[in-house]
């Protein structure tokens, strides 16, 4: 397999590299002298091309290649710096998926590992399969409608270091029973759990909580119980006064 020019190299062309340096290290020192210098150039061009290419995440915006098949999401660049690259998660392409599992991280076919921070907009808004989330270590933000009407969706596992919940980010899963808002969170956006008329359980970690929009937590159960620190209570009483209720 002839080597590809610097500006069209690839991850797949690894192997073909290595055998083309393979072979010039394999030659004497005379032998070496007859491969000419335009030659030679080519080969060190193009090692250099795949060590940038092993080591440049994809550009901001960009969709992203997953190494793993057994992953059936679609991620895209939100930051393309080298020293930590991040993916936010857009969707599950199983449209039989009944369990989300948004990893803590993602590897593309080059080899570079990008953290998943933000799960998108509309990700999984109208699902009507999936029934568990777990939502992964590094995601900081949930999208606006991100899991609107899921109405299947019955176990939510949040991650530990989420901070901003959408708008109407869960508005519509009738089958929630139980939500966790945790250490780190800071906003809850309008309608986020609007008619979650099976929530029953609000356990509220977070003692940074500073905005809570309209209607977050309106039209969930009558029965509803909400567990907040207790250094809190008439902080997030007047937060949540309105907002809150059957």
């Amino acid at each position: 397999r002839s080597l590809p020019e610097a500006d069209k190299v690839t991850v797949n062309d690894e192997a073909a590299i290595k055998a083309a340096k393979d072979a010039y290290d394999a030659l004497t020192e005379d032998q070496k002298k007859l491969i000419s210098d335009e030659t030679l150039k080519k080969l060190t061009d193009a090692q250099t091309a795949l060590e940038t290419v092993k080591t440049t995440p994809a550009p901001k915006g960009e969709p992203i290649d997953v190494k793993d098949a057994a992953d059936k999401s679609e991620y895209k660049v939100t930051s393309s710096d080298k020293s930590n690259p991040t993916v936010e998660f857009e969707k599950t392409t199983d449209k039989n998926a009944t369990k989300v599992t948004i990893p803590a991280t993602v590897t593309d076919k080059n080899g570079i590992t990008y953290e998943v921070t933000k799960i998108a907009d509309n990700a999984l808004k109208g699902n009507k399969k999936v029934t568990t989330v777990t939502v992964g270590a590094n995601i900081t933000e949930i999208g606006k409608n991100a899991f609107s009407g899921c109405t299947k969706l019955s176990k939510l596992t949040m991650g530990k270091n989420v901070k901003v919940i959408g708008n109407s980010a869960f508005e519509g899963c009738s089958s929630l029973t139980s939500v966790t808002i945790e250490s780190k969170v800071t906003k809850i956006g309008k309608k986020a759990y609007y008619k979650c008329g099976s929530l029953k359980s609000i356990n509220v970690k977070s003692t940074k909580l500073s905005s809570v929009g309209s209607d977050a937590f309106k039209k969930i159960n009558k029965k509803y119980k909400i567990k907040v620190p207790k250094k809190y209570i008439d902080k997030y009483q007047k937060l949540m006064k309105g907002k809150l209720g059957a």
